[in-house]
């Protein structure tokens, strides 16, 4: 369905997976995406196809060596007739290729030239190492997580990749917003560590508010101490890594409901439980008796019961198998289906803000260089003669 963000065009020019998942929340939306890949590059092993279908959705994919003067040429040319750039290479580098913001603003001064790096580029770091697990740590994310008592613990989720992709794919739509107005491009930075301190949110908050330390709280909240209980219990099946659910009582009335629903209403009026702060002082005998009740249970009983028919919080801990094979979130459209030539049949996320006038619709990306005739052709107009020399000095 059109929705008019088809007439943008994205030029994406990336290494890692967090600026290439913010150039595809664009092509899930509608816009056209144009991913510049190095020339012979193949994603025909599972190790690497796997992430170049699931970060590449929807996207044209061309191959060009923008090292090369006669393959820049042919970059600038793109970026003439773009609306964004979507570059993440390290600082400095699209400088020295020529292909730098005063280069590109100096051809095509509407576009929005949107980079997204690891580390501020007024940092002491910005030039060093960095990886997801760093990130979180840098960003205050990691400190939160885990245990009190214990050492902190990097989330399982991408977190860095992929919350300032979303910050940059948003930061594009505003100022493309903005053009609108004022004809102006921009450029837009987006850094990795700053994405996880605006994910911490919460965090500030609750330290204003109360200025202790935050402490690690395990599976309850680090902000909200009055949930009480709150945490994973383990459920009926083969012992392992599957078979949990989180529970947890937001006040006192949500509590009297899971004791009556466990069978036990004489927990209502038991000194250790009648407030959360008993609770929480009482946590590992409460926990003996909710252990010993959700053992007797599937998980996903246990959260038709208590959540949908009791209203008490609760929720099976799902695998991806489990996710994956969600019905509901396959029929919403956050989950589509792909038939691809090297995994077969997969289901890959989407994007989660679905509207009744933007219905997502995901399809595999082109093979690396597919789209060489369609966008080099046809976008700038390139004959074949010259398709053929650019093909034979090995540009693209």
């Amino acid at each position: 369905m059109a929705n008019g963000l088809e007439t943008y065009t994205v030029i994406e020019l990336t290494q890692g997976d967090a600026a290439a998942l913010a150039a595809e929340y664009l092509a899930l939306n509608g816009m056209r995406v144009i991913k510049v890949l190095a020339p012979g590059t193949v994603c025909t092993a599972k190790e690497e196809r796997a992430p170049y279908v699931i970060n590449n959705l929807n996207k044209q994919c061309v191959t060009l060596d923008v090292t090369k003067d006669a393959g820049r040429g042919v970059m600038l040319r793109l970026l003439e007739k773009a609306d964004a750039l979507i570059e993440d290479a390290p600082y400095g580098a699209m400088d020295a290729m020529g292909l730098g913001y005063a280069d590109v603003k100096a051809v095509n001064p509407r576009l929005i030239y949107a980079s997204l790096k690891p580390y501020p580029k007024d940092s002491p770091w910005r030039d060093l190492p960095a990886t997801v697990t760093t990130l979180g740590a840098m960003g205050g994310a990691t400190y939160l997580n885990g245990y009190k008592g214990y050492e902190p613990l990097t989330s399982g989720p991408n977190l860095p990749d992929t919350t300032s992709a979303a910050f940059l794919a948003t930061g594009i739509t505003a100022c493309l917003y903005r053009r609108e107005s004022d004809g102006e491009g921009r450029l837009l930075e987006v850094n990795q560590q700053e994405a996880m301190i605006a994910h911490c949110r919460s965090a500030f908050a609750a330290w204003y508010s109360k200025p202790t330390k935050n402490v690690r709280a395990g599976n309850g909240s680090p902000t909200l101490a009055s949930i009480a209980p709150m945490d994973m219990y383990p459920t009926k099946g083969t012992p392992g890594e599957e078979n949990f659910v989180m529970l947890g009582c937001k006040d006192e009335d949500m509590f009297h409901k899971l004791a009556d629903a466990i069978g036990q209403p004489e927990l209502k009026e038991d000194p250790r439980f009648l407030t959360w702060r008993e609770r929480q002082e009482n946590i590992a005998a409460l926990t003996e008796i909710l252990t010993a009740y959700t053992l007797q249970h599937d998980k996903f009983e246990l959260m038709e019961y208590l959540l949908k028919e009791r209203r008490i919080i609760c929720s099976a801990v799902q695998t991806l198998d489990d996710v994956i094979a969600n019905e509901e979130l396959r029929q919403t459209g956050m989950l589509q289906k792909l038939d691809d030539p090297v995994l077969g049949e997969i289901w890959a996320p989407t994007w989660p803000a679905i509207s009744d006038a933007n219905r997502i619709r995901a399809a595999a990306p082109d093979e690396p260089g597919a789209a060489n005739e369609a966008v080099y052709g046809t976008l700038l107009a390139l004959s074949p003669d010259e398709l053929a020399a650019l093909r034979d000095a090995q540009v693209m």
